[in-house]
């Protein structure tokens, strides 16, 4: 109810009939599961994720957030898909938190975003780590933009215990432009 008219964020099993296309269009064509272990592990195990739709010109007035708490006092795998489809001339900044707040067990996060930047559109997508020493992180990070289309992307990293991001894009349209930031705090 919160979210500007024509920004949608839906689970991706039960979205509606709207968000299911969107789904078999685009979810699973960036990740390439024959080549990527982390896509191929987060094909097999996933049971749900996150679509995040932005219809074609539309400016998203503030971040969309989405903040994933790990929490088990036995271990725990957790495996996610996040969908971004930004529509022709749209924008949108999102905000992704990975935070653990126990160290009694060892976590697996293993995440697979897929990125679809329409044409003329922009999104920014702000990735920010905050675990423990058991946390094992594995994030891979795809995108395709289309023509005149814009990409920023900032992973940080506060703690943690082991992560590896992998960043996959495809930039080659006339006017795409993408910029990769990263930091890594070590303690």
């Amino acid at each position: 109810a919160q979210l500007p008219r024509g920004v949608t964020v839906s689970p991706l099993a039960g979205a509606d009939r709207r968000a299911r296309e969107i789904i078999r269009r685009h979810l699973g064509t960036l990740a390439d599961v024959r080549t990527d272990v982390v896509a191929a592990l987060s094909t097999l195990l996933t049971q749900d994720g996150v679509l995040i739709r932005v219809d074609d010109g539309v400016v998203a007035d503030r971040p969309i957030q989405l903040v994933n708490i790990l929490n088990s006092t036995v271990p725990l795998m957790a495996m996610r898909r996040v969908l971004i489809v930004a529509g022709a001339r749209s924008a949108v900044q999102l905000l992704l938190c990975d935070h653990t707040q126990t160290t009694q067990a060892p976590v697996l996060s293993c995440e697979v975003v897929e990125t679809i930047v329409g044409p003329g559109a922009s999104v920014e997508f702000y990735d920010l780590e905050e675990s423990n020493p058991a946390t094992r992180r594995l994030r891979a990070f795809y995108a395709r933009q289309e023509a005149d289309s814009r990409l920023r992307v900032v992973s940080s990293t506060l703690s943690c215990g082991t992560t590896r991001n992998t960043f996959r894009i495809d930039a080659d349209r006339p006017g795409a432009d993408t910029r990769l930031y990263g930091m890594a705090i070590a303690d």
